[in-house]
């Protein structure tokens, strides 16, 4: 990937693949569906109401509250948190125009990082294995 300065980070097909290469494929998404709570300023934090975030297979490491069952071939919701890969939530912000929220989670470092939000903040969805959603 070319190198990018931190104000770059937007939506585009480079950006995607290499997510995908290095993070798993996108195996659902969670809308939020309040004003989560945190230590971002609430105009930062309201941003995300609406927003539909990218949930990998990265998001299974990071925190496994959705549960692989071998058996059935499906995932199983059984969460709490849900770890958001922060360039993924960054790409998000942005492809809605939400400039000044992406640039406050680059500049203060979270785009390479999880961003963890409360399973009640919004609503996870977990595609079919057959989705041409994925």
């Amino acid at each position: 990937m070319a190198t990018m300065t931190y104000a770059e980070f937007g939506p585009s097909d480079e950006i995607e693949g290499y997510l995908e290469q290095e993070l798993g494929a996108v195996i659902g998404e969670f809308e939020i569906t309040t004003i989560p709570e945190g230590g971002a300023p609430e105009d930062v934090r309201s941003d995300w109401f609406g927003a539909k975030l990218p949930f990998r297979t990265y998001g299974l490491q990071e925190r496994p509250h959705v549960l692989y069952d071998e058996i059935t071939n499906t995932y199983k919701e059984n969460f709490e948190q849900i770890a958001i890969f922060g360039l993924d939530a960054v790409v998000a912000l942005r492809k809605l125009d939400r400039n000044y929220a992406a640039d406050w989670w680059v500049q203060n470092g979270y785009a390479f990082g999880s961003l963890v939000f409360r399973g009640s903040e919004g609503n996870l969805t977990i595609f079919p294995a057959d989705s041409s959603e994925v």
